[in-house]
């Protein structure tokens, strides 16, 4: 909606903790009214901490609706450098499929070239990087933006986990796949948001 997030521009407060050390301190970067640096900023560990929510969940979803246990950063064997897409799952066809989750941010890239600043492009090129990473594999690419927009795999993957559904009860999986996806992003959403700076009074 484009609205203010923050009270006032300041330096962003999320801690940092050097990787060797003991020593803290925030990360300091300008934060603006509208928050898009908090999206794209690692200090804190939020943005991990989003990333491994949303794997989890679609772990927990995709094993309902399967009944298998679906392994998280498993070893595929297929590169030398050991890459490890988030989830591994068999399809009712006994089929191995692979998912790798991403959000992105479209402020990331949003300098210099026109292109970056259309809608979906962020999410389009992210969807491409993890094909490419893992081309190998049969990937499902489960990349969305920091709002919600998903790829064009991510939906199927909803559609394919409800499609053995009953006929009248497919619409309402489908629908609880999304709000669960959605609910899950923006509370972790939120979460790098509160500490950050001070919020617009609600």
């Amino acid at each position: 909606m484009h609205l203010r997030v923050f009270a006032a521009e300041g330096p962003c407060q999320h801690r940092l903790r050097h990787p060797t050390t003991a020593a803290r301190g925030v990360c300091g970067c300008t934060c603006g009214t509208h928050g898009p640096h908090i999206f794209s900023c690692h200090a804190g560990g939020y943005l991990i901490a989003r990333h491994n929510h949303l794997r989890d969940l679609r772990s927990r979803r995709i094993e309902d609706f399967t009944g298998y246990s679906t392994p998280t950063q498993q070893n595929t064997g297929v590169a030398d450098d050991a890459r490890r897409p988030d989830l591994a799952f068999q399809t009712l066809r006994g089929e191995t499929r692979w998912v790798d989750v991403a959000v992105v941010s479209p402020f990331a890239r949003g300098r210099g070239d026109p292109r970056h600043t259309r809608a979906g492009t962020s999410v389009g090129f992210m969807e491409g990087v993890k094909r490419r990473k893992h081309a190998a594999l049969a990937l499902v690419p489960a990349v969305c933006s920091q709002f919600g927009r998903p790829c064009r795999d991510l939906i199927a993957l909803f559609r394919c986990m409800g499609r053995d559904a009953d006929l009248v009860d497919r619409a309402g999986v489908v629908v609880s796949l999304w709000q669960d996806w959605s609910s899950t992003l923006q509370k972790w959403n939120c979460d790098a948001l509160a500490p950050a700076a001070e919020l617009t009074p609600s």
